[in-house]
């Protein structure tokens, strides 16, 4: 006759680890501890998928929000052959994203990414720059001053202050 769960369903053994399992409503003996145990074994499946593999860098992550972009393009606009080719691009960068995350030529994907990050260097220090100064000034003001256009930076919510310039030693009042 078998074994029976809370519910008056067939218990079966899991193959896996050897626990008592219900077919029909997962309840029975170990059923957490089963799942935990498959969890666990497709993780380890899919890093010893990965050994070898080169994985991600700052070049596939370029290309997959590129791809993204331009897939959002192709199902906003209304002109036939931007959707085609804006389709057909986002899909040639997703299997190209793909084929790098998956390849075993660290090498060559290393020189690609090197590549990538000469080229985008100028655009890349830019936006750094940007953002850095969009964080500096929520504490602090800039002044220049009046003599020799020095650029000072002053802290925020210090009343009327006196300036003085470091390079040409001008003292000048302003408001921070």
């Amino acid at each position: 006759m078998g074994f029976r769960c809370i519910r008056n369903y067939r218990i079966r053994l899991s193959v896996v680890n050897r626990y008592m399992v219900c077919c029909k409503c997962a309840a029975g003996y170990g059923w957490r501890r089963y799942q935990r145990a498959e969890r666990t074994g497709m993780r380890e499946r899919f890093h010893r998928f990965m050994q070898g593999r080169y994985g991600t860098d700052q070049f596939s992550g370029f290309m997959a929000w590129t791809a993204l972009i331009l897939w959002v393009i192709a199902k906003v606009t209304k002109y036939f052959i931007l959707e085609k080719v804006c389709l057909f691009t986002a899909i040639a960068m997703v299997l190209y994203f793909n084929y790098r995350i998956l390849s075993r030529n660290h090498a060559k994907r290393y020189r690609e990414n090197e590549r990538f990050l000469i080229m985008t260097g100028r655009v890349r220090r830019y936006m750094q720059k940007w953002q850095h100064q969009i964080q500096m000034r929520r504490d602090h003001r800039i002044f220049q001053c009046p003599s020799c256009s020095q650029k000072i930076r002053v802290p925020k919510g210090k009343g009327k202050i006196a300036i003085t310039c470091p390079q040409c030693r001008t003292e000048f009042i302003r408001r921070t």
